[in-house]
């Protein structure tokens, strides 16, 4: 994505940089942040999200 959208290697590493220092200081306070991150790191499937906003909606149903 970062090359398509900034081709410069200079952007390209830069913005990297950036989000890879953001995930690590809000993985830990934010789950979607901590799914993103295990998903750099192959920890976790890429359509493990959907799984995770349908645990959402059924919690959030449950407590309605």
């Amino acid at each position: 994505y970062l090359v398509h959208k900034y081709g410069l290697k200079s952007l390209i590493v830069e913005w990297a940089t950036a989000i890879i220092n953001a995930v690590r200081a809000h993985m830990s306070t934010d789950h979607d942040i901590g799914l993103f991150a295990r998903v750099l790191k192959n920890e976790c499937d890429e359509e493990f999200h959907r799984v995770q906003q349908h645990v959402r909606q059924t919690v959030t149903n449950v407590l309605k």
